[in-house]
């Protein structure tokens, strides 16, 4: 990471393996610690339990978004949850437009596989990463 740009990053960085110095150096070059879980879960259960599965996207770009200072996200487990039928990787796409991210993958990465939760869980997921704009560092 070193010589690295905050002016040059265009796309979320997804951090199989982030290291303890991994995150030291995104923080020495300026990014902030985001655990998303907490905020959309206190914006969630503000809501009509009916209506959270149609806000919960929306709610979490929002507070993805709202900030002005890069992002070291994690604990973004929520995003998984099947009820709310989001991408967190295209969510991640979207908010890297806006606000410089790195993203601590809480799953594993084979190949151009990267996945979440093992099979037979309802909160599983893989996902193709050439399908969309990130970057990502084993």
């Amino acid at each position: 990471m070193r010589g690295l740009k905050l002016s040059d990053i265009n796309m979320p960085i997804i951090f199989c393996n982030a290291t303890s110095s991994d995150i030291k150096k995104l923080k020495e070059i300026g990014y902030t610690l985001f655990e998303l879980n907490t905020f959309l879960a206190e914006r969630l259960t503000a809501i009509d339990q009916e209506d959270r599965h149609v806000k919960a996207e929306s709610i979490a770009r929002e507070l993805l978004a709202d900030n002005s200072t890069p992002l070291i996200l994690q604990r973004f487990e929520m995003l998984f949850d099947p009820r709310y039928k989001i991408d967190p990787i295209k969510l991640f796409e979207l908010t890297a437009k806006q606000v410089s991210l790195a993203v601590i993958w809480p799953g594993s990465i084979k190949g151009q596989t990267l996945t979440y939760a093992d099979p037979g869980h309802t909160d599983y997921h893989q996902y193709n990463v050439s399908e969309y704009n990130v970057f990502c560092c084993e």
